[in-house]
């Protein structure tokens, strides 16, 4: 049922911010993210048109295979999520497989979806079946053969954690609750971001990290931060991604586990909240080396109990001082990383 007036998707964020931060995950994540409301009606666009509807309306024999249309797919999968009130996801008669996340309003309802897919779980199709596929259904091999290459394979799992994690990001991105506190505008912000690190940033993992860092320091109001990743034969941190610190110290800044501020985090692999009104650990306060920073949160980028990198980011000003409540935005963010990692 289509949530009534204000708990409604379109009438709590902008569409076209929602759609383009949906596009950006989905470059990033390689496989397509979009939103349908509760009937199944697109309130964004997939980011391309599936060539697999295309294949099956020149099927031979569809029936054989018991072909469902987009919307029917769809539906069958918000039926299924309405039944445990979460994702859900199935694979199709031609082996792809399409999940759907419920997107909740602020009194728990269901006011949209995200609908990700076309993607393969846990391998790829032969060259016999796929011959066999292509003879059998009158299909050219070569675009059947694309179509298959061009699917993102995941693992159970990794599908798992990618659903599980679009799910908290996007839920907490829509909350009311967040908007009123500001967040549109820093959606809006975000997605004027986007635009400008995709024109001069080809290579796109730096780019996810930079869009990561910068929805961090504009949520939390901070002034500066970085994203580090971890060198494991070296067990050196580099930075990969800056935003408001020197150019002197990104290129300078290198820093071995276990030492510094960074590298204590990511020994430990916990957060840590550097406050000047809480106790700090006696072994970490001859590691502050920069007078201008008032507080910080230093956030492992761990799977797996495997730590990868640290995101940090610093506050400089007393009246805006990084707190506890800004750990929980740090965590889903840290997380989302962990998607591409």
């Amino acid at each position: 049922m289509v949530e009534p007036g204000g708990e409604s998707l379109p009438n709590l964020i902008n569409v076209d911010q929602w759609a383009f931060i949906l596009s950006r995950f989905a470059e990033v994540l390689g496989v397509d993210v979009y939103t349908v409301d509760p009937r199944a009606k697109l309130l964004t666009l997939p980011q391309h048109t599936p060539k697999i509807w295309e294949l099956i309306a020149a099927a031979k024999n569809p029936s054989r295979l018991k072909f469902r249309t987009p919307s029917e797919v769809i539906q069958s999968l918000i039926r299924k999520s309405e039944a445990t009130h979460a994702a859900a996801e199935g694979t199709e008669s031609l082996g792809f497989t399409y999940a759907v996340i419920p997107i909740f309003s602020e009194s728990s309802r269901v006011m949209a979806y995200l609908v990700v897919g076309p993607l393969l779980l846990g391998s790829r199709r032969s060259q016999k079946e796929l011959e066999g596929l292509a003879k059998e259904q009158g299909w050219d091999l070569l675009s059947l053969e694309g179509l298959d290459q061009e699917a993102k394979l995941f693992s159970f799992v990794g599908m798992k954690a990618m659903l599980e994690l679009l799910s908290e990001v996007c839920n907490y991105l829509v909350q009311p609750t967040a908007l009123k506190g500001g967040h549109e505008q820093i959606l809006s912000e975000f997605t004027s971001s986007w635009k400008k690190d995709l024109a001069t940033k080809p290579d796109e993992l730096d780019n996810f990290f930079s869009t990561l860092l910068d929805l961090a320091l504009r949520a939390t109001k901070a002034d500066s931060g970085s994203v580090m990743v971890l060198d494991s034969p070296s067990q050196t941190l580099r930075i990969r991604a800056a935003l408001g610190l020197n150019e002197e110290v990104i290129q300078k800044a290198e820093v071995k586990v276990g030492e510094g501020v960074a590298g204590w985090v990511a020994q430990r692999n916990r957060p840590l909240l550097i406050d000047p009104e809480m106790p700090l650990d006696p072994a970490l306060k001859h590691r502050l080396k920069r007078s201008e920073i008032d507080s910080s949160i230093v956030m492992p980028l761990s799977r797996q109990e495997k730590v990868l990198g640290i995101l940090s980011i610093n506050s400089h000003k007393r009246e805006n001082r990084l707190k506890a409540q800004n750990l929980d935005l740090l965590a889903q963010l840290a997380k989302l990383t962990m998607v591409i990692f």
